[in-house]
């Protein structure tokens, strides 16, 4: 008796620690509090680095957009063929990975075009809207996957659906004060907004890419990033103003070789790089809810460097609105892509239960 009573206290004790582990977060219990603490650190930081491009292109007032998107763009490639080489040195050269690279070349130079795009289109709003505009019409890419699915006809949440509607409302109020001195117009927050359905694309080759054909992010990014400096480039060599050692390699001059640096640092290495490391122990909607608070660093760091960052009433109130309504389809992302997981696991055990004779 003795012994069937310890039994069951046993069994108790582990089917209760088997439902603690069970209810725990993945991202929670497989990494140690030190660890989170310093992923969030990171996270900040990544936040803040990507936050600082806009004011930095800034900068460059005398140089055209084409030519400040490949010069980012190739000291970026470069910088990260450092970290490639050193994990190729670390883990060893994967043959398996660089030849589904080759085999899928026609994605990796898609990959290329639409992150040229981005930067060509970004960059190019820069000198036609505000810094708050920009970054508000940029950071729309959560909205944009709804209006996708909705064209698709693919699930979604009520919370999605409402943040895609209040987003709207958000861009329509700062639309409606444009020409309250709001330092916008109409091509530059339509090219910013072009830059974020780019970004989209981007992103959604990328995943195919990692999740589908099996490549590490380390071994396309890479090439990725030099194909979009190309094609920038032989945009440059057509419609830049620049041209010579000035269009190719200008960024190695004094007076512009501190403020590329920073841009390929910040927000190209401590930013997006820093962020793909980071899915790795931060759950995704986290990093989603930090990387769209870009407008409000962008828009203080702007104040801060004394530049006019174009935020009116109108601007505020509108990408309050349109903030909260992205923050509302990240969380009913979440919530669906969660219900989907259970779903599937509710299905499984009714998959593999075997037929009783």
């Amino acid at each position: 008796k003795r012994t069937n009573r310890t039994t069951k206290q046993g069994n108790k004790m582990s089917s209760s620690k088997a439902t603690d582990d069970k209810a725990a977060p993945k991202h929670l219990s497989a990494h140690s509090k030190t660890t989170q603490i310093l992923s969030l650190i990171g996270l900040i930081v990544a936040s803040f680095a990507v936050s600082s491009a806009a004011v930095f292109f800034k900068l460059l007032p005398d140089i055209s957009f084409l030519t400040k998107s490949y010069w980012r763009l190739l000291l970026t490639a470069c910088l990260q063929s450092l970290i490639l080489i050193t994990l190729i040195i670390r883990d060893g050269f994967n043959k398996t990975s660089f030849l589904l690279l080759l085999q899928h070349y026609k994605l990796i130079i898609l990959d290329g075009l639409m992150l040229a795009l981005h930067f060509a289109w970004w960059v190019w709003s820069l000198d036609l809207t505000s810094v708050t505009r920009s970054l508000l019409l940029v950071s729309s890419s959560p909205v944009i996957i709804v209006l996708y699915n909705v064209v698709k006809r693919r699930p979604l949440h009520g919370f999605e659906i409402i943040g895609a509607i209040v987003s709207a409302l958000g861009v329509g109020i700062m639309c409606f004060g444009m020409e309250e001195g709001s330092g916008g117009s109409l091509a530059g927050d339509g090219l910013a907004f072009l830059a974020s359905i780019a970004i989209v694309v981007y992103m959604e080759i990328g995943r195919k890419l990692r999740s589908e054909c099996g490549i590490p992010a380390y071994y396309f990014i890479t090439p990725v990033h030099y194909i979009a400096a190309f094609i920038t480039l032989l945009l440059a060599m057509c419609f830049a103003q620049e041209s010579g050692f000035v269009l190719y390699l200008g960024f190695l001059e004094e007076e512009y070789f501190l403020i590329v640096l920073v841009l390929a640092i910040g927000p190209g290495i401590l930013g997006h790089t820093m962020v793909n490391v980071l899915l790795k122990y931060v759950p995704p909607l986290v990093v989603s809810v930090f990387l769209n608070l870009e407008p409000v660093w962008g828009t203080i760091l702007a104040i801060a460097m004394g530049m006019d960052s174009g935020l009116t009433l109108f601007t505020l109130v509108g990408g309050t609105v349109m903030l909260g309504g992205i923050m509302f389809v990240l969380y009913g992302g979440a919530l669906r892509e969660r219900e989907e997981h259970l779903t599937i696991e509710e299905r499984e055990p009714l998959l593999t239960e075997k037929p009783t004779a």
